[in-house]
């Protein structure tokens, strides 16, 4: 891909993906945290000890050990600074802005992102005001999205960026 050729990078946000990434992962998939600042890859959840995967899901534990070892506050610090470095790579390689989805209306959240300049669309835009009377058609149990609710948000995108308009 060449500069110009991407005009936004897309980016779903669930607020409960990001302990899966730094706290609460399957052995075997990445771990990652912060280090200086910056989010890096601290290697597999596989790598971590039997009683480090079960420490590193509580709070208690993770909160503490997390400063004394320099790698940073779990979630939300992690988060903002992996998707400042998303947007940074973004227009740098690209020069595409990105454009978070976030799917938990986190209004303090949306407002830091927004603050780092980037674009926040809340996807309970595409449901419409009444949305919350039929949540069972939106997300499952588990939070994540419904293949309805994706394609609304499909579409909701498509018509942010005037594709129904032949642009």
């Amino acid at each position: 891909i060449k500069p110009g050729q991407v005009r936004r990078i897309y980016y779903s946000y669930i607020r409960d993906h990001r302990a899966r990434v730094t706290r609460t992962g399957a052995p075997g998939t990445p771990r990652y945290g912060l280090v200086d600042g910056e989010p890096v890859y601290l290697g597999t959840f596989e790598d971590m000890s039997r009683l480090g995967q079960l420490l590193s899901r509580s709070r208690t534990f993770s909160l503490p050990y997390n400063r004394f070892a320099g790698i940073g506050a779990p979630d939300e610090k992690f988060t903002l600074a992996l998707i400042g470095k998303i947007h940074r790579l973004s227009m740098e390689r690209y020069g595409a802005a990105l454009v978070v989805v976030d799917w938990d209306e986190e209004k303090e959240f949306a407002d830091k992102l927004a603050a780092m300049g980037i674009v926040v669309v809340p996807v309970t835009e595409a449901f419409g005001p009444d949305w919350r009377r039929e949540e069972v058609k939106y997300f499952i149990a588990d939070d994540n999205p419904t293949p309805h609710a994706n394609r609304l948000n499909a579409k909701r995108l498509l018509e942010l960026e005037g594709a129904d308009e032949g642009k």
